[in-house]
């Protein structure tokens, strides 16, 4: 199972990944729920990467407070970024 934008990864993997190339189902069509703000690192990389952690994890903490308290401004620089694009 992997998340992914219709427009890209389903089109790579149903005609460039050489090990996949059969069709795509599309869970979203279900409702099913997914994992966009799942964060994790490998256990081999854990204790070397604590220190960085340490300080990384409060910022992903407060940025997602500040999105759910007043998504305005985010929502606005992420449609005018796609609509660039």
């Amino acid at each position: 199972m992997q998340q992914a934008f219709v427009t890209n990864e389903v089109y790579h993997l149903e005609h460039d990944v050489r090990a996949w190339h059969k069709p795509v189902r599309y869970l979203l069509v279900d409702a099913y729920p997914i994992y966009q703000s799942a964060l994790a690192i490998r256990a081999d990389k854990l204790a070397a990467s604590r220190a960085c952690l340490a300080a990384l994890a409060p910022l992903f903490q407060r940025a997602q407070r500040d999105y759910i308290t007043g998504p305005g401004p985010t929502n606005q620089f992420l449609d005018k970024s796609v609509s660039l694009s």
